[in-house]
């Protein structure tokens, strides 16, 4: 016998676990297969308004001001892409997300993130700003963060362009 091991004193207890049926939870087996169980963290999100009937999930990670330009923003986004707030639904999220995270809870039809996608870990790399990504069926869209792009009326246009042709306006 090892002299760095003692002897076991009570082995009661190893009845009980080894009649036990030993399995993975859902949840363990999408960590495992992303590979991200050493680096998963709880999603800091937070619901900020929306019905989410349409599964359109806008994401933003700067504080939002309801009845501010960046509410107007988004208003007019919905309104002209004839959305409304029933259709959608607007998340804050705070520190680094997993995109894989925001879609095992919410599996959006479309994402749009408003914000660099550099914080964003499994965010895809093809999906370049301000153009759209489709990947198994569904609509990945990045642009600047609503407080820019509140001024911005060159990226609104580019915007603009990519949610017409998606909604076919």
């Amino acid at each position: 016998m090892d002299e760095n091991l003692e002897p076991v004193q009570d082995v009661f207890f190893l009845s009980g676990f080894l009649t036990e049926e030993l399995f993975l939870t859902k949840s363990d087996k999408d960590a495992l297969a992303g590979g991200a169980h050493e680096h998963q963290a709880a999603l800091n999100a937070q619901v900020l308004r929306g019905d989410y009937n349409k599964k359109v999930l806008l994401v933003t990670g700067e504080n939002y001001v309801e009845d501010s330009d960046q509410s107007s923003l988004i208003d007019n986004i919905l309104e002209a892409i004839k959305l409304t707030w029933r259709d959608v639904m607007l998340l804050q999220v705070g520190g680094e997300t997993d995109l894989n995270e925001l879609e095992g809870q919410y599996s959006p039809r479309l994402l749009v993130w408003f914000g660099d996608t550099t914080d964003v870990r499994n965010w895809p790399s093809e999906a370049q700003l301000g153009q759209l990504y489709t990947l198994d069926r569904n609509y990945y869209l990045a642009t600047l963060r609503l407080s820019a792009l509140v001024g911005a009326r060159d990226e609104k246009l580019k915007l603009w362009k990519v949610l017409k042709s998606l909604f076919k306006i």
